[in-house]
């Protein structure tokens, strides 16, 4: 029988980035996660900073047991932090280019064009 490996720490800052973004009051936050890639984005930023705990799953099992993620949530607020960098610092960064852009635009260096 075949085995695959999973990443249960994606998995869990997956869910946690999701529960952080739904209950934030800052629409901006949520403005600047609205794409798919910006949250992979947010996710990696969290992988790469945090434990990661993996298993070996059979190839026919369809989902994780819920206590395989039970098992990370002795970590669960030093990733919720980590997210929240992560959010402060692309939103900075979201923000600033958008800013440029802007500015760009109205010293005439961008012909943008506003439809409704």
């Amino acid at each position: 029988m075949n085995k695959q490996v999973v990443n249960l720490t994606k998995v869990a800052i997956a869910q946690e980035v999701d529960e952080i973004l739904d209950a934030d009051p800052d629409a901006l936050h949520r403005q600047a996660f609205s794409t798919p890639d910006s949250r992979q984005t947010l996710i990696m930023y969290v992988l790469s900073r945090a434990s990661n705990y993996y298993v070996t799953l059979d190839e026919c099992q369809d989902s994780l047991d819920d206590s395989l993620l039970d098992t990370l949530g002795q970590g669960r607020a030093d990733r919720e932090a980590i997210i929240r960098q992560g959010i402060e610092a692309w939103c900075r960064n979201y923000f600033q280019v958008s800013q440029q852009a802007l500015d760009a635009a109205e010293s005439g260096k961008v012909n943008v064009r506003i439809s409704d």
